[in-house]
């Protein structure tokens, strides 16, 4: 695993503070830096992901982590990029490896 993720939970907005003009201001919540590898879904795991989301551009393959169980209201900082993240495939516990589709945030 030779890249880094920094993970952040974005919150909802019944969890974050709002301004006068409506807009939220409470920072995202910092799960953590997370050892992984980040590929771009090329040939038939492009066109299967695509299927379900249009925008899928990246894989994401880490360690399971028992402590953090990723959701889909994640992105992730990589490479100077922002991932906003689709899909958590985590088959649990037993499992050595969990893997995310993520497309880049444009938010």
């Amino acid at each position: 695993m030779r890249h880094e993720i920094t993970f952040v939970r974005v919150l909802d907005s019944d969890e974050s503070s709002q301004n006068s003009s409506g807009e939220d201001i409470s920072p995202p919540e910092t799960i953590g830096t997370f050892p992984c590898h980040v590929s771009f879904l090329q040939g038939k795991e492009r066109e299967n992901a695509m299927q379900l989301w249009a925008e899928a551009k990246y894989s994401i393959l880490m360690r399971h982590q028992p402590e953090v169980t990723f959701t889909r209201k994640m992105r992730g900082t990589w490479n100077g990029r922002t991932l906003d993240i689709l899909d958590v495939q985590d088959p649990g516990e037993r499992a050595q490896s969990l893997t995310m589709i993520a497309r880049d945030y444009d938010g």
